[in-house]
């Protein structure tokens, strides 16, 4: 990920202090890059590096540790495709959840994303079994975005200092139930209710809504009384928001709006002149300079670009009584406000308090670095690209409408079948599907199969990569196609097939060797999305920790944390696959990894014998 300090500032939010380990945790996006979901599991296991990478060791120890813990709400079809590190990526399949909402029309109905993004975080302290639970909201998805973005994050404690935040109860039984993990959460959301967080003095979180798109009255919060001044941010706008803002509080009020150019052109020739209650106080950020506009973005699918430079959302306004602060990830829009799952915070801030004043100047930076212009220089919206409007719409199609089940034939070959044919309307765009890694096949128009070559287990994943074509532009994404039936307690087995052809028997033993020592094991400096001839070749791809396994390394472990122990047990049946030629060092790491086995069966035998007095 790029070293820009918003872009890891939730990473940090989700990584456990020193002592601490990840108990239960839930996120929610938009969207979602797959480095980016793995750099989420590095750093709820602490082994995330600065730039948000981390080895391979680590991350196989983050996909082993986490299972049954960490669920990741998305919208169906948003998650990218992978760039590299697609035999480990395979096995984010235990962790993504989809939202199943269709963004486009459908028979009338209007379209609906799953736009919130959050994170909730239980830890447990190593020592004692204490339990810290932090949360984190904002605009930010799972992307290496750069944009400029605005959060919350607050911890607390059951029965600490603080004080209970309403809603966030209600906030993480609605995740939980998204994420299809009710039963698992149902006490923890009860223990939430109690957590009383830590704010500085002079802020104060008034509520925190999850709102879904069938909630009854949900709207845009109302204007303060005595309103002295409101600042407006969004990327997106539609005229009947921006005109209801506008005509928040009195003739007196300074009314200011964020925005983009393109965002404010777009409504700026409406009936009703929506720009006209911020008129002189309209300001926009410049486009970044080292983004490509890849990809277009409307009001029809909200869909996050990194070409805009602002996706922060929040809404300040300032009164006798201090400001109330409204952030979160709604854009200005009706569908923001009334359709999309979308997640807000209501911060109530005293601006006579030092933390009331940083937060307004913290706000005001985003005025501080815009350009301000006028409606009549705004000039003429840019025009869509129509053969960009067609894929866009296409890709939300297909992903409407690939329902699918991935169903294993005698030759090992897998059938992959959707209720319907997931196909766009439009006749000229071409579908095709494709493993994680594999080649893409094209899928015949009206038919409702699809068909993939025979792969060893490890390869195997519920995650599939469908891609939408016209003429030379492309757009591919990952989505979700169970296998039926399901890999069940088969999980394991092929989580232990992917690791150990994907490690290699060096990569193993680093990764037991970070178990068992506490340090950041040996191939330290090689990433996990490395190329495989990086990581399996030369001194940086070698393991350097060979320490023979010893009763008192287990001993020390078993004391700590036994659930230690387990991992390396899970560990260890990651395989390489034999038959294969390799180069020296791989084969000695084999031998080591042999050794190491015989040992640890014995070291696991004595530790599991009661010990008797004579």
């Amino acid at each position: 990920m790029p070293e820009h300090l918003p872009a890891l500032a939730l990473l940090d939010v989700l990584r456990p202090p020193v002592g601490w380990l990840v108990d239960r945790a839930l996120l929610s996006t938009y969207s979602a890059e797959p480095s980016v979901l793995a750099a989420v599991l590095l750093a709820l296991v602490a082994r995330d590096e600065d730039n948000g990478s981390g080895a391979r060791s680590a991350l196989a120890r983050a996909l082993i540790e986490l299972r049954g813990r960490v669920a990741i709400v998305v919208q169906r079809g948003r998650v990218a495709a992978p760039g590299a590190g697609s035999m480990a990526i395979g096995l984010l399949d235990r962790y993504v959840r989809e939202a199943p909402y269709a963004e486009g029309a459908v028979e009338g109905v209007e379209g609906r994303s799953w736009h919130a993004k959050a994170a909730i975080v239980r830890f447990r302290s190593e020592a004692d079994q204490q339990v810290c639970w932090r949360f984190w909201l904002g605009s930010r998805n799972l992307t290496r975005d750069l944009s400029w973005d605005i959060g919350l994050s607050i911890e607390g404690r059951p029965g600490g200092r603080g004080h209970v935040v309403p809603g966030v109860d209600e906030v993480a039984r609605r995740l939980a139930e998204a994420a299809g993990e009710s039963a698992a959460w149902r006490d923890l959301a009860g223990e939430i209710a109690g957590v009383r967080w830590e704010t500085p003095s002079g802020l104060r979180v008034e509520r925190i809504h999850l709102h879904l798109p069938d909630d009854r009255g949900r709207s845009m919060p109302p204007a303060p009384r005595g309103l002295t001044g409101l600042f407006a941010v969004a990327p997106f706008l539609d005229g009947q928001t921006v005109s209801r803002l506008g005509a928040w509080g009195d003739p007196n009020t300074e009314r200011s709006l964020l925005s983009t150019r393109q965002a404010m052109a777009s409504i700026a020739g409406q009936a009703g002149r929506p720009l006209l209650g911020f008129a002189g106080r309209l300001l926009v950020l410049p486009a970044p300079l080292d983004h490509d506009d890849s990809h277009s973005e409307s009001e029809s699918s909200e869909a996050d670009t990194d070409s805009r430079g602002l996706h922060a959302k929040f809404l300040w306004a300032e009164h006798p009584r201090g400001a109330t602060f409204v952030l979160g990830s709604p854009n200005l829009t009706r569908r923001g406000w009334t359709r999309n799952a979308e997640i807000v915070a209501e911060v109530a801030a005293d601006l006579r308090t030092d933390a009331g004043i940083a937060l307004r100047e913290g706000v005001h930076l985003f005025r501080d670095r815009a350009e301000q212009v006028a409606e009549a220089d705004l000039g003429i919206p840019v025009g869509d690209d129509p053969e960009l409007e067609r894929l866009d719409r296409a890709r939300s199609q297909v992903a409407a409408r690939f329902v699918a089940r991935q169903r294993r034939q005698p030759d090992r070959s897998v059938r992959v079948e959707s209720a319907a044919p997931p196909h766009p309307d439009d006749p000229e765009v071409l579908l095709t599907l494709r493993r994680l890694g594999g080649h893409a096949a094209p899928w015949p128009r009206e038919q409702t199969w699809s068909a993939l070559p025979p792969v060893e287990e490890g390869a195997e994943s519920d995650l599939l990569v469908l891609s939408v074509a016209l003429g030379e532009r492309e757009q591919s994404w990952t989505q979700m196609a169970p296998f039926d039936p399901p890999f069940g307690a088969r999980r394991d087995d092929r989580d232990a097939a992917a690791l150990g052809a994907w490690l290699g028997a060096r990569g193993v033993l680093a990764a037991v060797g970070e178990l068992l020592s506490g340090d950041g094991g040996g191939d330290a400096g090689v990433a996990w999305d490395a190329p495989d001839e990086q990581a399996h070749h030369g001194r940086r791809g070698a393991a350097a920790w060979d320490k023979a396994p010893s009763v008192e390394m287990a001993l020390r472990v078993w004391q700590r944390d036994q659930d230690r122990l387990s991992m390396v047990d899970n560990l260890l049946k990651f395989t390489p696959p034999s038959g294969a030629a390799v180069e020296p060092q791989e084969a000695e790491a084999r031998e080591r990894l042999d050794a190491f086995r015989r040992s640890w069966t014995v070291i696991r035998r004595e530790l599991r014998t009661p010990r008797h007095a004579d």
